[in-house]
């Protein structure tokens, strides 16, 4: 018998790729499956397939029960759900996801069901995990709004440029606030926060970006965490996920503060109907100092535990 878990739908957005979003997406959803045991979904709707091909590496695993495309157009999600360790489910990318925006818009010509055509599902799928992350393409199209419309919490991925962050303000524009004027009561996803990435400490314009993001958009809406830019996550997109030595650790510290950060954003966000006031102190990593914390010396080293209950 399956438990409730009552989870929520996490989307990361931005409009501008390769700033890494497939692999900070990847690594929230191993992390908090497997250091914190959230039982947790992935699932790879970015038309590229990155996801599907980093979770290949990491976990060596090449067949997948049926695709995220099997899944829409056959109405059967759990039937296409490939268990890759006790905490973590994936529905895997497949290039027919390129013609599922057509499918999409020939099943529900009309605009409202089109954009709520996966409610019933992910409530259903919100009895079964804690969190289900999707991975969405820099893209506005269609699916992507239905995905929008049917999460609860969207985490905005920030690169510290001037085009950057006007790209993420037109996508909260043009997107996320006429989806909100349309449907009002009828959706509730929360910008949950903003989460800065490739960050270089030694660049005097971004420190000043990253200023201008507090002041924009006020200091408690920007997560305590950075992502800096680092050869171990590229690394990671190239060869898949790992936890193998020091350096390793580090990269799962930062990610182990993000989700914790993200989890207690959510909390007080329930609990008080803002974020205004949140803080959190970072536990596990100084992200900018690259210096592990006393709860990420906790973190062992002995790589990403798998179905089997190996270690990759």
């Amino acid at each position: 018998m399956l438990t409730a878990h009552n989870g929520k739908v996490i989307i990361m957005t931005n409009m501008k790729g390769g700033i890494g979003k497939t692999t900070d997406n990847d690594l929230l959803s191993i992390v908090g499956s497997q250091l914190f045991h959230k039982k947790i979904l992935l699932v790879d709707y970015d038309q590229q397939r990155n996801t599907t091909s980093n979770i290949t590496s990491t976990f060596q695993i090449t067949n997948y029960n049926n695709s995220l495309s099997y899944a829409i157009e056959n109405h059967n999600w759990l039937g296409s759900i490939t268990k890759l360790s006790d905490n973590l489910d994936f529905i895997a990318g497949s290039f027919s996801s390129k013609g599922l925006v057509d499918w999409l818009n020939e099943q529900f010509p009309q605009g409202e069901k089109r954009d709520f055509a996966f409610k019933d599902t992910f409530d259903e799928l919100r009895n079964v995990y804690d969190y289900i992350f999707i991975d969405c393409p820099p893209s506005a199209d269609n699916l992507v709004q239905s995905f929008i419309t049917t999460c609860d919490y969207i985490v905005q991925l920030q690169e510290l440029k001037r085009f950057a962050m006007e790209g993420t303000q037109t996508f909260t524009d043009e997107v996320l606030l006429k989806l909100i004027a349309a449907y009002q009561d009828k959706v509730h996803f929360q910008i949950i926060g903003i989460l800065p990435v490739l960050f270089s400490s030694r660049m005097d314009r971004q420190k000043e970006h990253l200023r201008i993001l507090k002041d924009r958009y006020g200091e408690s809406n920007i997560f305590a965490t950075i992502i800096k830019g680092s050869d171990r996550l590229e690394i990671y997109g190239e060869d898949g996920i790992r936890l193998k030595d020091y350096f390793d650790r580090r990269i799962w510290g930062i990610f182990a503060d993000i989700f914790c950060e993200l989890e207690q954003r959510i909390q007080y966000y329930e609990r008080t109907g803002d974020t205004e006031g949140f803080s959190y102190t970072p536990q596990f990593a100084d992200s900018i100092k690259n210096k592990i914390l006393a709860k990420g010396r906790e973190i062992k080293i002995n790589g990403v535990a798998t179905t089997s209950g190996s270690i990759k």
